[in-house]
């Protein structure tokens, strides 16, 4: 399934406007991890490998003005090109406002280091 028929899938209704953005994001993610699953979870289109849907990698959130890359343990990543918005526990956003944005030279070491720790947990609540 090409990132086209993925967005159409998961997100029939998305805006004309957003949807290019979320069709080369999708692109990408499915390029850099090619075992990837997607589905919609939570209302969003939502990725993980090994069928682990617990510990999911990333989801793509649109918003009025654009669209979010959402990873799940996004605060235990690297964030080298300070991208990486948000507060919360576990999860930061990369926002895009248009396909342009989405380097993937950028995107790439960030999705692989997702995939690589999928499964761990902030030190607090490893024992």
């Amino acid at each position: 399934m090409d990132a086209r028929e993925v967005v159409d899938t998961h997100m029939p209704d998305l805006d004309a406007r957003l949807r290019t953005t979320a069709e080369r994001l999708t692109q990408v993610i499915i390029d850099v991890l090619p075992d990837v699953a997607h589905a919609r979870k939570w209302g969003r289109l939502t990725f993980t490998r090994n069928g682990d849907w617990h510990h999911w990698l990333c989801a793509i959130a649109p918003s009025k003005s654009a669209v979010k890359l959402v990873l799940h343990k996004g605060a235990l990543l690297a964030d080298p090109s300070g991208l990486l918005e948000g507060e919360g526990r576990y999860t930061r956003a990369i926002s895009f406002q248009s396909p342009e944005q989405v380097d993937v030279d950028i995107l790439s070491p960030v999705l692989r280091e997702a995939s690589a720790r999928q499964t761990e947990m902030l030190p607090s609540e490893a024992s």
